[in-house]
This record gives structure tokens, C-alpha cells and sequence, in this order.
């Protein structure tokens, strides 16, 4: 079928709550905000949206900004294998992405007050410390604020066999690490 006829807006009609107050309507990046009108006993919206222009999401208020209170785990080793980490805070929403030093992870949304995350192994190869934020999408949201996750440096663990000792002048005895 020829765009021309198929990339011209519609006019659609949604029904929205009573009580609405206005109506943010979403389709791809393409953001509007409308007050809806009372037809009968309805409350309605009307808007143009694109055929094959993607979902169309209808919104009373925009998104909050979302904000951190407390990761877990805090730390990790370097070197440690792929691991989740739970991000607790507020206002988190459905599309809500934590962000691990500005890279966007795998995320789960749990609740409006908790999301998880998978971290690669090659996110904590070596010492230092990450940066963790969440986003949330438009219309609305915005970054959180930020903590930090420590990498620390992999532990030497160092054991010694009892039946060896230095006398002088012996070999040094064996460690394994």
C-alpha cells in the first residue's frame, strides 16, 4: 500500500476518566497535551496519531522523576561474575532503566519503589567505582539522583601448610594464593 495514503494523521477519540484534567498523548517521540471535553456523560479526548507511527499512550500527569535511596549490594569484588542488583528508591515506572555508569542496563521494574538489574561481569573487571542512576522516559521523567557502588580490589587469600617451617638456611616455604 502507497505511504502517501497511509502516513496522513488520523483523528482519533478516547475516553479518559472523569477525573482527568488534561491528557498527555504519546506516539514515538511525538509528545501533546490536551484538555478533554465532556460529551454526554464522557469524558473524551481528540488527537492525531500516524498509522504505523507506534503505541499511542495516553497519560493524566507526566512521569516523576524517579530518585534512589539505597542500592544492595553496595560493593562487589573485581572480578566478580554477572550479578542483579536491586536499586530501591521512588517513583519508578513501568520503562524506568537503570543506568550504570551511563550505560543502560537489563532492567525489571518490581514496583513503583524497586527495580533490578543484571550487571555484567566485565561492568566490575577491575577496582573502582560505579556511578548508578535511573531513568525514567517521557513525557515527564527524567535522571535520578546518583550513588555509588564500589568495586573493591579481589582478596589474597594466602594459606600456609603448618607442617612447614624456616630454619635458616631452608627454602622459603610454599604459599598458595
Amino acid at each position: 500500500l502507497p505511504t502517501s495514503i497511509y502516513n496522513v494523521p488520523l483523528t482519533l477519540r478516547s475516553t479518559v476518566p472523569a477525573s482527568w484534567g488534561q491528557v498527555i498523548v504519546q506516539q514515538g517521540s511525538n509528545i501533546q497535551t490536551f484538555t478533554p471535553v465532556v460529551e454526554g456523560s464522557e469524558k473524551v479526548v481528540y488527537y492525531n496519531a500516524l498509522p504505523n507511527g507506534g503505541d499511542i499512550v495516553l497519560l493524566d500527569k507526566p512521569y516523576p522523576v524517579p530518585a534512589i535511596t539505597s542500592l544492595n549490594p553496595v560493593s562487589a569484588f573485581a572480578g566478580s561474575p554477572v550479578f542483579t542488583l536491586t536499586v530501591n528508591g521512588n517513583n519508578f515506572v513501568t520503562g524506568s532503566i537503570v543506568r550504570w555508569n551511563n550505560s543502560d542496563r537489563a532492567t525489571t521494574y518490581v514496583s513503583a519503589t524497586q527495580l533490578t538489574a543484571s550487571i555484567p561481569a566485565s561492568a566490575v573487571a577491575s577496582a573502582g567505582t560505579a556511578n548508578v542512576r535511573v531513568f525514567n522516559p517521557a513525557p515527564g521523567g527524567g535522571v535520578s539522583n546518583q550513588l555509588s557502588f564500589t568495586i573493591t580490589p579481589k582478596p589474597i587469600t594466602v594459606t600456609v601448610n603448618p607442617n612447614q617451617s624456616k630454619t635458616y638456611g631452608d627454602t622459603d616455604p610454599v604459599f598458595t594464593y
